[in-house]
C-alpha cells in the first residue's frame, strides 16, 4: 500500500551537510551562521530591525513586555478565537489577559469584531496569517493606529511572503515575528529552533535591543535535532521507535527542559535557515502549484471545502474543510489505515460569540502538501478523502 505522509520541513541533502559541518566543527551553538543569518534578515526586512532567538513565541513575549511597559494600566490582548496554543501561552506568560475574537472563513481575524472588542483595556492585537493566507493586515493596521493600539504582526508561518501591494508580510504594525519551526516556510527544527522580533517602529529599537542581545546562546540542540528526524523526518523508517528513544534518553539523562528556556538560536539552526532562505522562491513555486492541484481536484466536490485557497496564494499547509457534524478522528483514524496521513486544526480558543471559530474547530483536516508531491499522488489523496467520507455515512 502507497503511504502519501503529512510533510513538515521541505529538506535536501545541503540541510543534512551543514548539520554535518557544525557537528564535526564543534561549532553547533556558536559561529559564522548566526550573523550571516541576521545580515540576510536585515536586507530582507529593510528598513525594519530584526533581532534573532529560539522561539517565535519569544519574540511576542519581548513585545509585549515593551508594550505593556509603555502603558502599564492595560492588560489585555486581542487574538482570533483560530489560534496556534502557544500564542495564547505567550500572552499569559507575560501576565496579560487573552481576549479571542472570532475569525472570518479564512480562518484569520475579523477586523471589525476586532475592533468591537477594543476597550480601555486593550493593550494589543496579534493578527497571524494562519497557514500562509493573509489577514486583511492593511485594515487591521490602520483601525488599530485609529485606535491608538499595538499591533504585532504574526508573519509566523509567512516567511517572504508578500500582500497584494507587496508588503512583505511582518512588516505591518509596530513589530512582526517569524518562527522556524517544523510546518513553517523555512523551517530548521522544533522546540526552540529559530524565529525572529522584526521592529517596524522605531519607538521601540532601544527596549528591544536591550532585551534581545542580552540572550544567552543556545544549548542541547543535538537532542532537539534527534527529536525532529526521528519524529518528523524519518518517521516513514523509524515508526514508534521515538516513543522508545525518548525512553532512553530520558533513562541517560538526556532530555530536560532546556529547549524552553529562552535564547538565541543556534549557529547550526541558523546555518539550516541559510538554506532555506536560499530557496525560497522555488519552495513558495512548489507550494502554490500542490494547493492549486488540490484545488483542481476538489472544487466540484459538494462536501470537501479548500476555504484559504486563491489563485497564485501560497499556503503553509493544506487545511480542508469537512461536512458539519463529522467526526474528524473517525475521518483520521481512516485515512491512516488507508495510508493517509492527516491532522486536525487548532482547538478554538472562544469565548462569546466566536461561532466561525468553534464551527472551524470541529471541521477542518490537514491533509499531505508536500512541494514534492505529484498530480497523481494528489488526485489520489482526494479520493481515498472522498470514499472515505462516503464509509462514514456523508454522500454528495
Amino acid at each position: 500500500m502507497k503511504h502519501y505522509r503529512l510533510s513538515f520541513a521541505e529538506w535536501s541533502k545541503t540541510e543534512y551537510l551543514v548539520i554535518l559541518r557544525c557537528i564535526l566543527s564543534g561549532k553547533i551553538n556558536q559561529g559564522k551562521h548566526l550573523s550571516a543569518l541576521s545580515r540576510q534578515l536585515i536586507e530582507y526586512y529593510s528598513p525594519s530591525q530584526i533581532y534573532l532567538s529560539n522561539y517565535g513565541h519569544h519574540a511576542i513575549e519581548v513585545a509585549l513586555k515593551i508594550f505593556h511597559g509603555v502603558r502599564p494600566e492595560r492588560n489585555q490582548v486581542i487574538i482570533p478565537a483560530y489560534i496556534c496554543p502557544s500564542v495564547v501561552q505567550a500572552i499569559h506568560a507575560c501576565g496579560l489577559i487573552a481576549v479571542s475574537v472570532d475569525v472570518e472563513d479564512d480562518f484569520n481575524l475579523d477586523p471589525m469584531a476586532m475592533h468591537a472588542a477594543f476597550s480601555p483595556w486593550t493593550l494589543a492585537v496579534i493578527a497571524p496569517h494562519m497557514y500562509g493566507c493573509p489577514a486583511k493586515i492593511e485594515q487591521i493596521e490602520q483601525i488599530c493606529k485609529d485606535a491608538e493600539i499595538f499591533l504585532i504582526d504574526d508573519a509566523a508561518q509567512v516567511m517572504g511572503v508578500s500582500t497584494n501591494n507587496g508588503r512583505l508580510l511582518g512588516t505591518f504594525g509596530d513589530v512582526g515575528i517569524l518562527s522556524f519551526a517544523q510546518s513553517k516556510t523555512i523551517v530548521t527544527g522544533i522546540r526552540g529552533s529559530g524565529g525572529a522580533l522584526i521592529i517596524n517602529n522605531i519607538r521601540h529599537s532601544d527596549a528591544a535591543k536591550l532585551m534581545m542581545e542580552t540572550l544567552p546562546p543556545s544549548s542541547n540542540r543535538i537532542n532537539a535535532l534527534i527529536d525532529f528526524f526521528w519524529n518528523y523526518l524519518w518517521s516513514a523508517f523509524t515508526g514508534n521507535s521515538y516513543y522508545y528513544l525518548c525512553r532512553l534518553l530520558w533513562g541517560v539523562g538526556r532530555r530536560s527542559d532546556e529547549n524552553n528556556q529562552h535564547s538565541m538560536i543556534s549557529n547550526l539552526e541558523a546555518g539550516i535557515a541559510l538554506v532555506q532562505l536560499a530557496k525560497l522562491a522555488e519552495i513558495k513555486i512548489e507550494k502554490i502549484r500542490v494547493a492549486e492541484l488540490y484545488y483542481g481536484n476538489l472544487k466540484n466536490s459538494k462536501m470537501i471545502e479548500f476555504p484559504q485557497y486563491q489563485e497564485g496564494r501560497y499556503l503553509a499547509r493544506i487545511m480542508l474543510k469537512l461536512p458539519e457534524m463529522v467526526d474528524l478522528k473517525t475521518v483520521k483514524e481512516k485515512l491512516k489505515i488507508k495510508g493517509v496521513g492527516s491532522r486536525l486544526g487548532y482547538k478554538s480558543f472562544h469565548s462569546e460569540n466566536t461561532k466561525n471559530s468553534e464551527n472551524l474547530s470541529l471541521r477542518l483536516i490537514g491533509v499531505p502538501c508536500g512541494s514534492n508531491m505529484t498530480s497523481e499522488e494528489i488526485e489520489a489523496v482526494c479520493k481515498i478523502l472522498q470514499i472515505t467520507l462516503n464509509e462514514i455515512g456523508l454522500h454528495s
